[in-house]
Formats: C-alpha cells, sequence, structure tokens
C-alpha cells in the first residue's frame, strides 16, 4: 500500500511523461552546448538529435493534454492498431479509421466536448473528451489525410458543433484499413 494520495498520484502520473522528454532533452541540449564551445560538430549534431526528440515528444504530450478532457466523462476509448473502441454503459462500438467519413467536434449537454465519429459501417459514434483514454485519439486522428491538428485544436474554443475532416473521395480510405480480428467484436 502506497503512502501517497491517490489525488496526488494522479497528478505525479498526468506530469511524469513531460518531465521524462525534458529530461531527455536536456542532456541533448548540454551535448550540443558542449560540442559547439569545443568546436565538436559530431556533438552538436548528436545533441541536437537528442533535443530534437525530447522536444517533439513534449509538442506530442502538449497537443495530447489539450485534447483530453477537464472533466472526467462515461467511457473508455480503446485504440487498437487503426481501430477505435468505445465502451459505455449504454453499450460498445468499433469504428475501423479506414472507415470513417467525417470527423466532428460537438458540444455536450453537460457543458464538455466530444467527437462525433461519422462512419461507413453505421450510425455515428459520439466519443466525449473526458473519456477514458480518449487524449490518445487525436495521435490516430493526425494519420488521416488532410486533417489539420490547428483546425481540430481550434474547435475546442468554438461554440457549437464544428467539422474537423470530412474524407474527400467517395470510398474508404486507403493505408489506414486494418484487417478485423477474429472473433466477436
Amino acid at each position: 500500500m502506497s503512502g501517497i494520495r491517490p489525488e496526488v498520484r494522479a497528478r505525479l502520473r498526468r506530469w511524469l511523461e513531460p518531465v521524462l522528454w525534458a529530461a531527455a532533452a536536456l542532456p541533448g541540449l548540454w551535448l550540443a552546448w558542449r560540442g559547439a564551445v569545443s568546436g565538436g560538430w559530431v556533438a552538436v549534431l548528436a545533441g541536437a538529435g537528442i533535443a530534437a526528440v525530447g522536444a517533439m515528444g513534449l509538442l506530442a504530450w502538449l497537443r495530447r493534454a489539450r485534447f483530453s478532457g477537464a472533466a472526467l466523462a462515461v467511457g473508455v476509448v480503446d485504440i487498437t492498431e487503426a481501430r477505435i473502441g468505445y465502451y459505455a454503459p449504454e453499450g460498445g462500438r468499433f469504428v475501423d479509421l479506414g472507415a470513417l467519413s467525417r470527423l466532428e467536434m460537438v458540444p455536450r449537454r453537460d457543458g464538455t466536448r466530444a467527437w462525433v465519429l461519422h462512419h461507413d459501417d453505421g450510425p455515428p459514434v459520439q466519443v466525449p473528451l473526458g473519456a477514458r483514454g480518449a487524449e490518445r485519439l487525436i495521435d490516430l486522428f493526425a494519420a488521416l489525410p488532410g486533417l489539420r491538428i490547428d483546425l481540430a485544436s481550434a474547435a475546442l474554443d468554438r461554440d457549437g458543433s464544428f467539422t474537423v475532416w470530412k474524407r474527400s473521395d467517395p470510398g474508404k480510405l486507403t493505408g489506414t484499413r486494418v484487417a478485423r480480428p477474429i472473433g466477436k467484436h
């Protein structure tokens, strides 16, 4: 049993990833600086590469943090390859990334926001931003051709519904569809 209160543990867990990315970037910056001082271009390049990886990790975390709901919502999001599973008390739904036809951000009655996944295989699926695991959806949606992350981020600040992405061709997406696992789903 841990001596740390659950709310403190949750806050520490939230900040663990950016601290680790910053800890990865700092040695790279130090190495680049030392290389620049001593005239070693290999050390400068290696340090800059390490620092860039840390900076990209921090930017990815910031993007996910922006799309995580401030308030917890009902449901759990499970992402397996290019398949999104959303489990809620009223039932679960699966959406393949290749079957998406439109991606929308909508307000909910409780004042929070939700993704609406319109797809070819059935009715739209509404996934609240505060659902467990929903912050990882933006990383998956980044694979959609033509999706602009800045527009998706701007949709968080708008009133009303906002279409973030729409499939341009009438067929299913290629290159994002994966084989369905064998068994019941």
